[in-house]
């Protein structure tokens, strides 16, 4: 078996005062071969430096660089999570010995089972029992997608997701209820969902816990019964998975620790990979971008460098593409350059993907085959990463072949301002203005949670393999900002001035109605995960 059997995912912040029985209670509780991913939410108390001295080679450390809260928190760790059955774990419960084969018996059982829950009994913040049973202050439990509209009985700490369920839950959409009421939810339209009666942790209730304790207002509950209602609806109607649930090999050396006994070998340090996917692409624009990215990397030396050309297109192309890329590699390349091909269309996103798969380097750029990069685009762009762990990804500062700026960083968009921009109409862009974002950026400027072009990203490769790089569900548009919000979760991204390209791209509305019908099937599937928001 290449990954654990089981992970356990949990989520700590100023958790103290009971971390220590809780760690002792859960790690007694694992198998050898099981892990535990702990993502720690810029705490201040002293629980990331109690958690750096466990000593277990089957704890994996990862803190965020700022505080996210609790259900991004328990997003990241169950996005990093290997197993093939997940255990969400609170901070400051206490767990039963037999808490682990339990659940795991309950999928065993029954391939149906998506989600398994158990009872907990309940104690104080002293560990005095102060009720028998948490479900039956729910009136019981029902695990129906019905029964949690009327009132949610999945108690994170108390469940198990099977690791399918992961591909349709991950991302949580932000107007999800908490994260155990989305994850049961969805859990409940894919499969079935076991209950185990017996309690399997004490659950403790006192006054520092993270999650919620009052029960919310009547219009509040409503309307969370509405977005999760919608959510569930946009997250079915896209029908594509998630991004990988498990990270490609490596780890981010930025916000994270890996405390694993005889983990993966460091990047090459200083090195760097760039992938260009390519479909049916100019092959004179593609040189004259490979040409000026040569020109570029001069000025990095002795920097090694290696760029791969992931080819989408059919065979008549390929074959036209390699006879090129054979007349251009005849002269001398200040780069290694290799072409990857035969797999066929596989969209943008899981192009960009093959590449980052192989990359061994500690940079990686993903380059559109039409951008003419500076010649000292890298070394600034390089400097700016170096210079500043924080940061994953910078961002370029974009003109088009006119010498007009692109305003390729952008605000969250609505699904007006998209309509508006796809379908090419004339006072489209006048009323989407606000959809451009720092017209005349500063020397650097953050854009962490802003929407980046794919035309240019130049990522620490850590960060980038640690979010799985590009979700594949997303053929043709949205890639790039689906991956611009996931990684800005986990580290900073700068747009920087004097990281400069130029970019000879159009829009989808200059590109006919496949390319529209493609551009709202991505729009849907990139609102269904971040969020809906009508104009």
């Amino acid at each position: 078996m290449s990954g654990p059997r089981v992970s356990v995912a949990m989520a700590t912040y100023n958790g103290l005062r009971h971390l220590e029985e809780q760690l002792a209670s859960l790690l007694a509780a694992l198998a050898p071969d099981d892990e535990l991913v702990v993502v720690d939410d810029a705490s201040t108390d002293g629980t990331w430096e109690r958690l750096e001295r466990i000593g277990d080679a089957r704890v994996r450390l990862h803190r965020n660089r700022s505080n996210l809260g609790v259900r991004a928190s328990f997003e990241r760790a169950l996005s990093l999570a290997r197993g093939e059955v997940i255990l969400l774990c609170d901070q400051d419960d206490v767990w039963e010995p037999q808490r682990r084969d339990a659940l795991l018996a309950a999928f065993d059982a029954d391939p149906r089972v998506t989600v398994a829950v158990s009872d907990a009994t309940l104690i104080d913040g002293e560990g005095r029992r102060i009720g028998d049973s948490f479900m039956a202050t729910r009136g019981g439990f029902d695990g129906s997608l019905a029964g949690t509209l009327v009132r949610s009985r999945f108690l994170g700490c108390a469940m198990a997701v099977r690791r399918s369920v992961l591909a349709t839950a991950l991302p949580i959409p932000v107007r999800a209820p908490m994260h155990d009421m989305w994850l049961g939810a969805v859990g409940a339209t894919l499969g079935r969902v076991a209950y185990l009666d017996t309690p399997l942790l004490r659950y403790r209730r006192h006054g520092g816990n993270a999650s919620p304790s009052r029960s919310p207002s009547r219009l509040q509950a409503l309307r969370w019964r509405l977005d999760l209602v919608i959510a569930l609806a946009a997250r079915r109607f896209a029908r594509a998975p998630g991004p990988s649930a498990a990270p490609v090999a490596g780890g981010s050396d930025l916000a994270a620790v890996d405390a694993v006994a005889g983990s993966a070998p460091l990047l090459r340090p200083g090195a760097l990979c760039v992938g260009i996917v390519v479909y049916r692409s100019e092959l004179e624009l593609l040189k004259t971008c490979l040409t000026k990215l040569g020109r570029a990397v001069c000025e990095l030396a002795p920097t090694e460098a290696r760029v791969l050309i992931v080819d989408n297109g059919p065979q008549d192309y390929s074959a036209a593409l390699a006879a090129s890329i054979a007349e251009f590699a005849e002269g001398a390349l200040p780069y290694r350059l290799e072409v990857l091909s035969g797999h066929g269309n596989v969209g943008y996103g899981h192009g960009n993907n093959l590449a980052i798969e192989r990359c061994d380097a500690e940079w990686h750029l993903v380059l559109n085959p039409d951008a003419e990069l500076e010649p000292d685009a890298l070394r600034n762009g390089i400097a700016l990463l170096a210079g500043d762990p924080s940061v994953g990804m910078v961002a370029a500062w974009t003109a088009g072949a006119d010498g007009q700026a692109q305003h390729l960083c952008k605000t969250y968009p609505s699904v007006a301002v998209l309509g508006l921009r796809a379908l090419g109409l004339p006072f489209g862009r006048r009323l989407a203005a606000g959809y451009d974002v720092l017209p005349d950026p500063g020397p650097v400027t953050d854009v962490t949670g802003r929407l980046v072009s794919g035309s240019f990203m130049l990522c620490r490769a850590s960060v980038l393999k640690s979010i799985g790089g590009f979700d594949p569900s997303y053929f043709l548009y949205f890639e790039d900002f689906d991956l611009s919000l996931r990684l800005g979760r986990v580290a900073r991204v700068l747009w920087a001035r004097d990281v400069r390209i130029v970019h000879h791209g159009g829009s989808a509305a200059r590109k006919g109605w496949l390319h529209r019908r493609l551009f709202v099937r991505s729009a849907a599937t990139f609102f269904s995960r971040h969020g809906w928001r009508l104009w």
